[in-house]
């Protein structure tokens, strides 16, 4: 038995694999998993569902109301799963995609099943042929990050931590290669008497594994990023990440080329340094210019005010008399003379306040990106600072946009008139251009306040130190 598992797995380990790690790229694509989520496992038994127990509960009668409300209880349920039954057999035929996430779904969840049973067979031998049947598996879960299976081979046998590949990498070594968190948070939090293993340098150059942090990750890790500039920031904390993990004395350690960690990183980080501070000073330039323009337009309009102002007289300065109302005696006092005409209408204040926002928000996105312009770009910059300002530049802009067109349609509504119909076009030409703000600029915001202010992709779980 355990030879026809040992088999199996062997057979369809590098499938399986490719097919995880294709699964991994889907889970990314399909909006943070909600489709890969909510796909059933198995549809067959949806199809083959019964009602059985349901019409067994209708032939008792219902003495009680629990009996009652468990009977609708056990109808509800049902209905739904014939209802779910229904739309997910509907989208397997009109979309042949979902289909596709299901078998690599069901994939994945077969084979993790199988390397629980290998699991239990080889518990049952010594660690040489343990390590024999297990080794394989632990290295290559560890290289396409399957946390389960890295997790499931731990827990039985926690000296395949040791194991190493041709390369002479162990698990750790290929989680931090190919930048796979959830493998290197359970081999951190599972390290304990493994450590002091785990931190010696290894290959030719003798490196440790902050040197193997300060290497560029493959490409297609890479890719699970938008931006160059959150491909950076990425890369940096998984350099400070294991930097927390290796003893204070190796992160200055230099290899056989007499070259430290960070000394790797720059190297290694360069053309994409170089090629995000060209991308950043492009859109702080081109941000510059459209909060400028912003701004000079907000100041114009605050002196300007729509409909003029009272001039004491029988006519209001600068305004349109066909729509400025008529001065009552009480309001030509010299109290009222040079003050706007509209000053006590709705809109009026609402012009006066988005366009207030506007003006302040816009010079508030000029600084902000003004000190991305002057700014040293530093590797460490990429981090925090850089992120952080681009943020509040990106926000500030939102606002001043947003503040703009709403302070335009006030002024448009009160010239006009104050007439109702006017409202509704005007909503809805409002929301044009905010929408396609929103759509266009809104998931980089988004992934970058996500990236830099959201709790930190690693467990904060400490490792088992002991010695």
């Amino acid at each position: 038995m355990l030879m026809m598992v040992t088999v199996t797995v062997t057979v369809h380990q590098n499938s399986f694999l490719r097919r995880y790690f294709l699964l991994s790229i889907l889970h990314r694509w399909s909006e943070n998993g909600i489709i890969l989520c909510c796909v059933p496992l198995k549809l067959e038994n949806f199809s083959n569902y019964s009602d059985e127990e349901d019409m067994e509960n209708t032939q008792v009668p219902g003495k009680n109301t629990y009996q009652i409300q468990s009977f609708k209880g056990n109808c509800i349920v049902s209905g739904c799963k014939k209802l779910r039954a229904i739309i997910w057999r509907v989208l397997d035929s009109l979309v042949p995609y979902i289909k596709h996430i299901h078998d690599t779904k069901l994939l994945h969840h077969q084979a993790v099943q199988l390397v629980k049973h290998m699991c239990n067979e080889a518990v049952r031998l010594d660690n040489t042929n343990s390590s024999l049947i297990l080794k394989g598996s632990f290295l290559s879960a560890a290289k396409y990050g399957i946390d389960e299976i890295v997790q499931e081979i731990l827990s039985v046998f926690p000296n395949a931590i040791t194991f190493k590949d041709k390369g002479g990498h162990t698990a750790l070594h290929l989680a931090i290669m190919y930048r796979h968190e959830n493998v290197f948070n359970i081999i951190n939090q599972q390290s304990g008497d493994y450590k002091e293993f785990l931190l010696q340098p290894f290959g030719d150059k003798k490196n440790n594994i902050l040197h193997l942090a300060g290497k560029l990750a493959y490409q297609d890790r890479l890719d699970f990023v938008s931006t160059a500039l959150l491909q950076v920031q990425r890369e940096l904390q998984w350099y400070k990440e294991v930097e927390k993990f290796v003893l204070p004395r190796q992160r200055e350690a230099k290899n056989k080329d007499e070259k430290t960690p960070l000394m790797v990183f720059i190297e290694e980080h360069s053309k994409m340094i170089t090629h995000e501070e060209q991308w950043m000073k492009s859109m702080a330039n081109s941000c510059t210019v459209v909060a400028t323009l912003i701004g000079a337009v907000a100041f114009a309009a605050a002196i300007t005010v729509p409909g003029g102002n009272n001039s004491g007289g029988d006519n209001a300065v600068g305004s349109n008399n066909a729509l400025a109302p008529t001065p009552s005696p009480v309001s030509n006092n010299s109290t009222d003379e040079g003050l706007p005409i509209f000053r006590k209408e709705v809109a009026f204040i609402v012009f006066n306040v988005s366009n207030a926002l506007a003006l302040f928000s816009s010079l508030s996105t000029v600084v902000m990106f003004l000190a991305i312009l002057i700014s040293r770009y530093a590797t460490i910059d990429f981090l925090y600072t850089l992120p952080n300002r681009l943020i509040i530049g990106l926000l500030a802009l939102f606002l001043s946009v947003t503040s703009m067109i709403i302070s335009f349609s006030a002024t448009l509504y009160l010239v006009s008139g104050q007439k109702e119909l006017i409202l509704v076009p005007l909503a809805v030409l409002t929301c044009l251009p905010v929408t396609l703000f929103v759509f266009l600029q809104f998931p980089l915001l988004l992934n970058m306040i996500k990236a830099t202010y959201v709790p930190t992709i690693f467990s904060s779980h400490k490792s088992n130190k002991k010695g």
